[in-house]
């Protein structure tokens, strides 16, 4: 009976492992098809939220273009001449001098070119800002690209200010399309 008994006990031991093994490779199987399945969703949840941010981003550039409407120009020599007449009175509401507007650079990209302008003034402080801060908060599609400022004089209150500021107009491409129709979907996407 012992012999049979230790049988006994050794089948239901081998079943027990067996049953431990079969288990232990199911709950791997399992964790796995969970983390590949938690993967996938949080993937799709990812694309899902680019989507939508994209779509966003294409609604509020054709809000943009449509509010643009008339302020964007139509070509080169008027969209200079509309930002060298706001400089030029920025600056005289401000009180700087020595002023100088040159056009450093002009690029087309999405139906629109981007024209970039060095700008210099002189002043003291309080001038200096009043001026960066019409520049800022210009009616115009205006932007900012680089500052540098620095003192005129050695321990003097007069500041040199050198700016770098672009705007843009519609190239020809974008007006035979229509306000905003094919070049706001290619702005919201962007470069590249």
């Amino acid at each position: 009976m012992t012999l049979w008994h230790r049988n006994r006990v050794n089948k239901t031991l081998l079943l027990a492992a067996a049953a431990l093994v079969c288990a232990w490779i199911l709950l791997g199987f399992y964790f796995d098809q969970r983390d590949s399945l938690t993967e996938q969703r949080d993937g799709k949840s990812q694309s899902m939220a680019d989507a939508i941010r994209l779509l966003q981003q294409e609604s509020d550039l054709r809000k943009l273009t449509a509010r643009l409407g008339t302020s964007v120009m139509s070509d080169s020599s008027a969209a200079e001449g509309q930002l060298l007449h706001l400089v030029h009175d920025w600056e005289q509401r401000a009180g700087a001098n020595n002023a100088s507007f040159q056009r450093v650079g002009m690029s087309e990209e999405h139906g629109f070119v981007l024209l970039t302008f060095e700008v210099s003034a002189a002043g003291d402080m309080p001038a200096i800002a009043a001026f960066l801060y019409q520049i800022e908060t210009a009616s115009i599609p205006l932007r900012v690209e680089n500052v540098q400022m620095h003192s005129k004089y050695e321990g003097g209150d007069e500041v040199q200010i050198h700016l770098e500021i672009s705007t843009l107009y519609r190239s020809d491409a974008a007006r035979s399309s229509g306000p905003g129709a094919a070049s706001a979907p290619e702005l919201a996407r962007g470069p590249g």
